[in-house]
């Protein structure tokens, strides 16, 4: 069994630094002293460490199309929903599993239709506004 690596260093102030390990994939946990940073604040600096070297598979926190949409369009590859699918499975089995990635793909369709992208390669960075 190979096991592939990418590793992302974060100094205490800073740009983001990649150790790339692996092409294949980028997932990353970040605390910084007693500060948890959200994965999606940092997504931007990630992109722009990256660039384009490899996919960016983001997790952590996403629960609606609206999210998704929003981490695409910030140059995620990318995005998985655990809890949901988990909640689906809980509720209803594989019904419960089908009907969650349906939502969701009706939510992401109904976003990309109020920003103007018809598919998901026209999602952009000016598509999001940041805080």
């Amino acid at each position: 069994m190979v096991v592939c690596l990418v590793v992302l260093l974060l100094p205490l102030l800073g740009r983001p630094e990649v150790l790339l390990v692996s092409d294949d994939v980028l997932r990353h946990a970040v605390q910084i002293g007693n500060e948890v940073r959200p994965r999606a604040v940092l997504l931007p600096e990630i992109v722009e460490a990256v660039n384009g070297r490899m996919p960016i598979l983001i997790d952590s926190g996403f629960r609606r199309g609206t999210d998704i949409c929003k981490a695409l369009c910030m140059g995620a590859t990318g995005v998985a929903v655990g809890r949901p699918y988990l909640w689906g499975l809980g509720a209803f089995g594989q019904a419960g599993v089908d009907r969650v990635l349906a939502l969701l793909r009706i939510e992401l369709l109904a976003i990309m239709q109020q920003v103007g992208a018809p598919s998901l390669k026209h999602l952009t960075p000016a598509m999001v506004r940041s805080a």
